[in-house]
């Protein structure tokens, strides 16, 4: 069922993005994925690492009272977040384009996402429903209106989807969607308490989501929207990737032999994500004509290099995962910080002299010295 979920979660962005590709400039592309990234990336803070927080109290979230404290929880940092990136937006107004306020949307539509629960708690037909009927949803809306007069509310309208569609299914299934206001000493403990898993969320947002936005910033739209094509495919397996990361850490966090377990499960995640890749190359040898005609000569090579950055990931992966079981969160958050570092400056420095092939390359550089680290310190 979980894959299922991740198919659902990887075709219908994929069809969306075609959908704009085809409707609109490779620059307006880039300028829509860049907003889109920035409010992902603060949709992402807001979680508070919240997947990582629930894994080792799942079987507590059973209860309704213990579930209720901890959905309350994250709808409070969630609105506290939103509401002080909202102030801020409508502040700087003035300055930015339409594309960007209207963005907005994209963390505000994720307030109510209940999805971390769901994963959490098993309930993988309710998730596969949900994921579904924000992705159809989102898709038929911008299939509809989203024009080159209209490309602006893409965003929005993707971020609205995904509220609508949450706020139908908490009230089917009967969770609260306003939010008890606890003592402010104790959210504050709890954050306290929490804050290194959070540390590392965010620098870990940033590292996936930074690349578009950076590419925007110091080398123009164009760039952007061609990285942008790049990140979608790297983004894909990732998001594959990442559902089979946490759905073997919960089995494995209680167990006395979790290090021989995770050991024993790295071999099959390696074999899946390595046939995930070679089914990318065939791919995009079998659309190669398509891909120059839509792009440039060059874009089948940008996707082949890129699909070389999933080999340290590969490779890292069984000591990130070790790692989370065992709580080394400094060496984590140590690792994750050196990650960043190397790719911003990679994204700059490559990309100023290299261009697209030197942003890739970045990303290559910044996922092996990952592997490099995790192999020492472990």
């Amino acid at each position: 069922m979980l894959s299922i979920v991740q198919v659902v979660n990887s075709v219908f962005p994929i069809a969306l993005y075609l959908l704009l590709i085809d409707r609109l400039s490779i620059s307006t592309v880039g300028v829509i994925m860049s907003w889109q990234m920035v409010f992902s990336i603060l949709a992402s803070i807001s979680n508070y690492n919240f997947p990582t927080i629930l894994i080792p109290i799942a079987e507590k979230l059973k209860s309704q009272r213990i579930l209720f404290v901890y959905w309350n929880r994250l709808l409070q940092i969630r609105f506290f977040v939103a509401g002080i990136v909202a102030f801020i937006t409508i502040i700087c107004i003035g300055f930015l384009s339409e594309v960007a306020a209207l963005s907005l949307m994209i963390l505000i539509g994720k307030l109510f996402n209940p999805s971390a629960y769901f994963i959490v708690l098993s309930k993988n037909r309710l998730l596969l429903i949900y994921n579904f009927c924000i992705r159809l949803l989102s898709f038929i809306i911008v299939f509809l209106f989203v024009t080159k007069a209209t490309y602006q509310w893409t965003n929005f309208i993707i971020g609205c989807s995904e509220l609508l569609i949450s706020v139908i299914v908490l009230k089917q299934i009967k969770w609260s969607i306003g939010f008890k206001f606890i003592k402010v000493s104790k959210l504050f403990k709890f954050l306290k308490r929490e804050r290194l898993p959070f540390y590392i969320q965010s620098v870990n947002a940033l590292i996936i989501m930074i690349t578009i936005p950076l590419s925007h910033l110091f080398f123009g739209a164009y760039i952007a929207g061609v990285i942008s094509v790049v990140e979608k495919m790297l983004m894909l397996v990732r998001g594959i990737s990442g559902n089979l990361f946490f759905s073997v850490l919960p089995e494995t966090w209680h167990k006395n032999d979790s290090r021989t377990i995770v050991l024993k499960s790295i071999p099959v995640f390696q074999k899946i994500t390595f046939a995930i890749i070679l089914g990318s190359v065939a791919f995009i040898f079998l659309f190669k004509a398509i891909i120059i005609e839509k792009f440039s000569a060059e874009m089948p090579y940008y996707l082949l290099l890129a699909i070389v950055s999933f080999i340290p990931i590969i490779l890292s992966t069984p000591f990130q995962l070790l790692c989370f079981k065992f709580k080394r969160f400094k060496t984590i958050f140590y690792i994750s910080k050196v990650h960043l570092f190397t790719l911003v400056i990679g994204v700059v420095v490559f990309g100023k002299l290299f261009g697209v092939y030197g942003i890739i390359s970045s990303i290559i550089i910044h996922e092996t010295s990952c592997y490099y680290l995790y192999r020492r310190l472990n």
